[in-house]
């Protein structure tokens, strides 16, 4: 297993309650980081950090851990049972604990192994696709560490001095779950070293943007208290340390914050939303049924493990006993493309019905310019920089019911209650370039309407921008005159490759990890056009560029985002993909056992 965050510690839970007794399974897990929570989640973080979601939607139990995360928190840090969102420390303390259960189980055998990935060996690439860290001794770490020809790797965590390869021959299946690094490595440090009364810049005003500010502000001292008064939205006025920055100026390409979560109920909405909910599930059952013959038969499987050893009894021999290829469902990306108009059509009727709700009229042309640009109308003074405060603010109160909600507000609403269907009706589905082409667009602007900061967080950003604090802008300054606080988003390259036409400016994808450049060049994975991950089978296995399945080689979580969606997520019940792997996994082992 490459990769030890909990998307691994959810796929190697899942595992170890499906072996059978007598299995003889040995698990390797690479990770520069320590496993369970991998680079995000990790107890040495500072309290000021908090999770951007709820502890009861963390649950990392089976069979030989028995507590959800908000049970842990209330028995071990008991003075944080009353929150919503806690201390990310704790989180990363509690998915380490879980992680040392299954190590101390006796079902499987788990190590885990301080090395971060870069390359394969023995994968049996194709002559003529060999890269340089292919020819490189595994042990001696000498060679180049140059990526697959002709792919181009960038980011924070590349290019690296050496390749680290894994030699795959040892193992019976690889499970790539890599995740993502976190913020970046020195955004503690860069906070740190802002001077008391200075002026400092942070890039990026997502939510790592705003971990950034808290580091210059509670970390130092400072404090919230409500504002006294007549204050039914529960606004707050900041209490200075005297350590903090003269002025911070979040700086961003568009100059916006994210909407924040709503913390009220809002009992007007749900009518339109479950009906919109039912439509979903009967599209979902639909396009069930319309894929229920199998496609793709006739292609062999290809091995990640040519020279894999047959019979070892520690795991899957699949990958060299030379199983029948399994028929490549069309949920892995063959058949007709969805058509996305019923998707749409249900999302904006779900609003205008809401809106009518509070005896609010709109138009679908409204409805639908918020859906693909975030607003109703191009009315710059409300969407400038000097405004987010302003922005935030009438969130909040939309919110606790003080004011009618607007097009934005709502259409957040519905995107978030209605996301987990719509992430199984997108499920791998192939789609027209028109249709990719305003997904991508819908899922950038409604990140920032429905997945933004706790309402807490929202309060707390008001009270500085009051206290003459912070102040957000557009703009992108020199990395060396700023607190970096971008983060990669999801998927394996930068950029996705145009749904139609050309390619990018070099011709090659622009990749964010050697290891998946590697695997790529070799013909092991797919990234389809309009899309940033690897294209994979519903139990994880990766997809040829041919259609066939690269048996013994599975991903899950962040490297797959694209034809998966929705992989920044610490509710293990919104995928499946890792549970279908251990179902399979355990089945592998269980025939490998009887021989």
């Amino acid at each position: 297993m490459i990769g030890g965050g909990p998307k691994a510690l959810f796929a190697l839970q899942e595992l170890h309650d499906r072996l059978p007794d007598g299995a003889d399974v040995a698990v390797d897990v690479f990770d520069p980081a320590e496993p369970g929570g991998g680079a995000v989640w990790r107890p040495e973080l500072p309290p000021a950090l908090r999770m951007n979601s709820s502890a009861g939607a963390v649950d990392a139990r089976f069979s030989g851990f028995g507590e959800a995360l908000a049970d842990w928190v209330a028995r071990t840090h008991p003075e944080h049972a009353a929150e919503t969102y806690v201390p990310r420390r704790l989180a990363g303390a509690y998915l380490r604990e879980a992680f040392a259960a299954l190590v101390e189980s006796d079902r499987m055998t788990v190590r885990h192994v301080r090395r971060r990935i870069t390359g394969l060996r023995g994968t049996g690439a194709p002559e003529g696709t060999a890269t340089a860290a292919e020819a490189a001794p595994l042990a001696g770490r000498e060679a180049t560490g140059a990526p697959a020809p002709g792919a181009r790797v960038t980011g924070c965590d590349a290019p690296e001095p050496a390749p680290e390869l894994l030699d795959i021959r040892a193992h019976d299946e690889v499970l790539l779950a890599t995740g993502h690094a976190g913020p970046p490595s020195d955004l503690h440090d860069r906070a740190g070293r802002v001077p008391a009364g200075s002026v400092a810049v942070i890039r990026g005003a997502a939510l790592t943007g705003l971990d950034a500010v808290a580091l210059l502000t509670e970390a130092r001292g400072g404090a919230w208290v409500r504002t006294p008064g007549e204050n039914p939205a529960g606004f707050l006025t900041y209490v200075p340390s005297g350590r903090e920055p003269q002025r911070i100026r979040i700086l961003s390409r568009s100059g916006t914050v994210m909407s924040p979560k709503p913390d009220g109920a809002h009992p007007r909405l749900v009518p339109a939303i479950e009906r919109a909910r039912a439509d979903l599930r009967a599209q979902l059952r639909a396009r069930e049924e319309s894929i229920s013959t199998p496609a793709g038969a006739g292609r062999g499987p290809a091995s990640v493990g040519a020279g894999a050893r047959p019979g070892t009894g520690r795991g899957s021999a699949s990958s060299a006993t030379g199983s029948p290829a399994r028929a490549l469902p069309r949920t892995a990306g063959r058949g007709a493309p969805l058509d996305l108009d019923a998707l749409w059509r249900s999302v904006l009727g779900a609003s205008e019905n809401a809106l009518a709700a509070h005896g609010i009229r709109t138009s679908p042309l409204r409805l639908w310019r918020t859906l693909l640009t975030g607003r109703p109308a191009r009315d710059e003074a409300v969407w400038a920089g000097r405004q987010q405060a302003l922005f935030l603010r009438t969130r909040i109160e939309i919110d606790a019911g003080l004011r009618p909600p607007d097009e934005s507000w709502v259409l957040g609403r519905v995107w978030f209650e209605l996301f987990p269907e719509t992430l199984r009706l997108l499920d791998r589905a192939r789609l027209l370039p028109r249709d990719r082409v305003r997904l991508n667009r819908v899922l950038a602007h409604q990140e920032r309407a429905s997945f933004g900061p706790s309402g807490l967080t929202a309060r707390r950003l008001v009270a500085l921008a009051d206290a003459g604090l912070i102040e957000f802008a557009s703009g992108s300054p020199a990395p060396s005159e700023c607190i970096d606080a971008v983060t990669i988003g999801p998927g394996v390259v930068r950029a996705a490759l145009p749904a139609a036409g050309a390619r990018t400016a070099t011709g090659t994808p622009d990749f964010l990890d050697p290891l998946f450049a590697d695997l790529h060049a070799r013909g092991l994975t797919t990234i389809r056009r309009g899309e940033r991950g690897v294209l994979t089978a519903p139990d994880g296995t990766a997809i040829r560029p041919d259609g066939g399945r690269t048996e013994g080689l599975a991903v899950i979580g962040r490297p797959t985002e694209g034809p998966v969606l929705g992989n920044d997520t610490l509710d293990r019940t919104l995928h499946a993909d890792g549970a279908r792997w251990a179902a399979a996994a355990a089945e592998r082992a269980a025939l490998s056992s009887r021989r």
